[in-house]
C-alpha cells in the first residue's frame, strides 16, 4: 500500500533533512527501494497483483547509491547489491543477476545480510537453472532449503519456497516442486494477513487523528 506509506516517508524525510541527518534520509532511500522490490517480488512470485513497482524500484537503487557516495556513507553497501541482483533476476535477467551474485553474495552473507541466505540462494538457483546449468541449480536449492531458520522472515521464506518449487518442476522432480508449492502457499498467506494486518492499524492511527501532517 505505497498509497498509505508515502505520506510517512515523505514527513519523515522532511524532518530528517530538516535535521541534517544524512544516515536517517539514507535508510529511508533504502527502505523505499525494500518495499517496491517486496511488492514486484511478491507480485511476480504468486502471480497475484500488479509488478507496478519494477521501474521506480531501479531507479530507487540508482538513487540510494548515489545519495550513499555523496554523503560518504556505507551502512547498507553490503545490502544494494543482494537488492539489485533479486531486481535483475525478476525482470529474467538472469545472467546479469549472477554475475552481482558471484562477485558479492559469499561476502555478504558472512555479515550483514546472513539472514537472507536461503531467499538468495534460492534465486541463484533459479537463475543458473535459467542459464542451463541444472547441476549447480539443484546443489544451491539444497543449500536454499537448509538455510531456511527461526530468523528467515516470512515473506522470505514464502519467496523461498516458490523459487524452489519452480525449480524442481523444471527438474522434473514433482514430489519436491508440489511440497514447496504448499510451503510456499501458506506462507504467502501467512504474509498477506501480516499485510493486512498492518494496514488496519495504520487506518486505526488515522481514525485517532495520528496522520503524517500531525
Amino acid at each position: 500500500r505505497w498509497d498509505l506509506a508515502s505520506p510517512w516517508y515523505t514527513r519523515a524525510r522532511v524532518h530528517a533533512t530538516a535535521d541534517g541527518d544524512e544516515l536517517t534520509i539514507s535508510a529511508l532511500m533504502h527502505n523505499m527501494v525494500g518495499m517496491r522490490l517486496d511488492n514486484f517480488r511478491q507480485a511476480v512470485l504468486t502471480g497475484r497483483g500488479e509488478a507496478r513497482e519494477a521501474d521506480l524500484s531501479l531507479v530507487g537503487l540508482d538513487s540510494s547509491e548515489n545519495f550513499d557516495l555523496l554523503v560518504g556513507t556505507s551502512t547498507l553497501e553490503p545490502l544494494r547489491p543482494m537488492l539489485r541482483a533479486r531486481y535483475l533476476s525478476l525482470q529474467q535477467r538472469s545472467a546479469e543477476a549472477l554475475q552481482i551474485y558471484d562477485q558479492h553474495f559469499a561476502g555478504a552473507v558472512a555479515s550483514e545480510v546472513s539472514r537472507m541466505a536461503s531467499d538468495v540462494l534460492s534465486d541463484i538457483a533459479w537463475c543458473r537453472l535459467r542459464q542451463g546449468d541444472a547441476q549447480r541449480a539443484r546443489s544451491e536449492a539444497k543449500a536454499a532449503e537448509q538455510s531456511v531458520t527461526a530468523r528467515t522472515q516470512v515473506d522470505e521464506r514464502a519467496a523461498t519456497h516458490s523459487r524452489l518449487a519452480n525449480i524442481y518442476r523444471e527438474l522434473g522432480e514433482s514430489s519436491d516442486a508440489n511440497r514447496h508449492a504448499q510451503l510456499a502457499e501458506s506462507a504467502w498467506r501467512d504474509f498477506e494477513l501480516l499485510q493486512r494486518r498492518f494496514v488496519a492499524l495504520l487506518g486505526g492511527m488515522t481514525a485517532n487523528g495520528i496522520t503524517p501532517a500531525a
